[in-house]
């Protein structure tokens, strides 16, 4: 019979397995464990992190961005050209808003079940959910003020709010904001080394190049003014233009005219601020930025620890003085939990195979569920099927054949001829002419404040973002570099041992599974051997999972876990204990 727990005393057992279901969960997608464990609350906890939930919370965000196309003023048309004078869709005053209702109301129900799970503390330490409340009520009175105005109306207030929805609903862009916020301080420097540079060429520029020149032969003034460098403003902006590398021809040629020298003056800005300082710029993002990304990383995998370690705690019973979780409910938690099937499968065959329907402790319960570690089933050979048809069996037969995949290498080197030189003109028209384009006209149609609108959308798109981008390329990159002699000594060894070496880490290491049967009712003495074996293969047992996926021509996407595996630091037991201690729900079954 088990033992009070520690730290819980659920009323049943299924409401113990009900909990280890969910913070196994929680350990397989990487989300915190600081939610409350009772019985209702998981059950809001679940519905906010369902399925139908989350796949209504998705489509909502994605209806709201996809609105701007069919309200007023809308420029959904068959074709471009104002010439043909085509009319836009005017849909009826309720409509959109109609819908943007509903979508309000699904993110407002996913937003009260999170508060409704987590507590009132966590809501008040939580800025993304208090801002999340915040807009939503902003955004319902500027919805309700267009209805009452019949939608006529010309600021719009809720367009604003829409992009920190899908923000403050992503992982992912909340990192990536906080990267940047992050590096801000050191952007900041560069950007102003770069403004003191540009600062500098203007004052350059105007000084040596705009000014009359005298004609010698008839002693009188001629007056070379180039219109490019005008006045201090227009020069800044100009050679601003011309470091973004947009419209070199509009910049160059026509001070260049007036004199040769400016082809000194442009090679020599243009080395220094945009092959050294923006690349300077560049490399000091990518470095806040991998600092970044390698502690964000190391804290995922605090948070699967933590989670897969609450678990053994909510089921553990003590026997002869050894914390202990029994067969059955490691069998039932197994079978009840939500994750991969394939995981599932591993799981119950390294169980077997290992324990055979034994009791564990926490050392074996933590090294079980490290499968979740694992980025891809084992690759496993499917049968052949053989069509019943003739016709089909001659298109299968057709389709295995080597004919077939040179057509298909063909038309792939096709798509990719043409991707690129798709890519290569949008490229030419948004960065190399259409910005400057695009500024000239609505300073024609405003005024110049709305330089201040483009240059800060140029800092923080093209400075910031892009470079960020460039930075997970580059340790993308890298990372692949780094395995490339692992995979080149696994592609280069017999598939046989390559299956050998996955085994040693999906089975026991050393051991037949009667071997560890008969072992098992010994002690744990082996655990600290199976974890350094563990640690050691984490590496290869990645590259190997990849080579196998490689081979059935599945796409496998980098995930940051495989880029920063190398380098992650295993949490240690008293760390993850004190952190399953400091959860505030887990205070108050003690204090119990």
């Amino acid at each position: 019979m088990k033992v009070g727990l520690e730290l819980f005393r659920p009323e049943s057992l299924d409401l113990a397995l009900k909990q280890a279901r969910v913070l196994i969960e929680d350990a397989e997608n990487y989300r915190s464990i600081n939610h409350k464990l009772d019985k209702h609350s998981l059950i809001m906890y679940e519905l906010s992190h369902g399925l139908r939930l989350t796949i209504l919370h998705r489509a909502s965000l994605v209806i709201l961005f996809l609105l701007p196309f069919f309200e007023w003023p809308s420029s959904l048309t068959m074709s471009s050209d104002i010439r043909l004078k085509l009319k836009p869709p005017n849909l009826p005053c309720g409509v959109t808003e109609g819908i943007e209702f509903l979508c309000l109301l699904i993110i407002s129900i996913q937003s009260i079940l999170l508060s409704g799970a987590f507590g009132l503390p966590w809501v008040r330490e939580n800025p993304w959910l208090i801002g999340k409340y915040i807009f939503l009520v902003i955004y319902l009175l500027d919805l309700i003020v267009s209805l009452s105005l019949r939608c006529s109306e010309y600021y719009r207030i809720r367009r604003l709010i829409r992009p920190y929805f899908l923000i403050s609903s992503s992982q992912l862009m909340k990192k990536v904001l906080k990267c940047y916020r992050r590096t801000l301080p050191t952007l900041f420097n560069l950007l102003f080394l770069l403004g003191f540079w540009l600062i500098s060429a203007t004052l350059v520029a105007m000084c040596v190049f705009n000014k009359p020149n005298r004609d010698l032969t008839k002693n009188s003034i001629v007056n070379t003014t180039t219109t490019a460098f005008t006045d201090f403003y227009d020069t800044l902006f100009s050679l601003l233009v011309l470091l973004t590398t947009t419209n070199h021809p509009d910049i160059l040629i026509p001070p260049y005219n007036g004199n040769r020298g400016t082809a000194i003056f442009s090679i020599v800005y243009l080395g220094v601020g945009l092959y050294v300082l923006l690349n300077i710029l560049t490399a000091a993002v990518y470095s806040e930025f991998s600092g970044y990304l390698m502690s964000s990383v190391q804290t995922r995998l605090m948070r699967r620890r933590v989670a897969t370690r609450a678990a053994f705690e909510v089921l553990k019973y003590e026997h002869n003085g050894i914390e202990l979780v029994s067969s059955d409910d490691i069998v039932g938690l197994i079978k009840t939990v939500h994750i991969d099937t394939w995981k599932k499968d591993t799981l119950r065959q390294v169980y077997f195979m290992r324990h055979c329907h034994g009791n564990i402790n926490a050392k074996q319960f933590m090294q079980l569920f490290k499968i979740l570690d694992l980025s891809g089933p084992a690759n496993q050979s499917i049968p052949e099927q053989i069509p019943s048809l003739r016709v089909a069996r001659i298109f299968q037969t057709w389709i295995m054949s080597k004919g077939f995949e040179l057509v298909r290498i063909i038309i792939s080197v096709f798509n990719v001829v043409f991707l690129c030189a798709s890519l290569v003109l949008l490229w030419d028209l948004m960065v190399v002419n259409n910005w400057q384009i695009i500024v000239f006209a609505y300073q024609q149609a405003v005024n110049r404040w709305v330089h201040i609108y483009m240059i800060s959308w140029w800092l923080f798109v093209v400075v910031g973002i892009l470079s960020l981008t460039t930075a997970f390329i580059i340790e993308s990159f890298l990372h692949r570099r780094d395995l490339q002699p692992d995979i080149s000594v696994i592609q280069n060894q017999p598939f046989e041992i390559m299956r050998n070496n996955v085994s040693n880490f999906e089975e026991p290491i050393g051991h037949s599974s009667n071997q560890v049967c008969s072992s098992h009712h010994h002690n744990t003495g082996s655990d600290e051997d199976e974890t350094s074996k563990y640690r050691s293969t984490q590496l290869l047992v990645s590259s190997l999972s990849f080579l196998r996926r490689r081979s059935t021509t599945e796409m496998i996407p980098i995930t940051l876990d495989e880029i920063f595996r190398c380098k992650l630091q295993e949490p240690s037991e008293e760390s993850i204990i004190a952190e399953i201690y400091s959860h505030p729900h887990f205070r108050n079954f003690v204090a119990l």
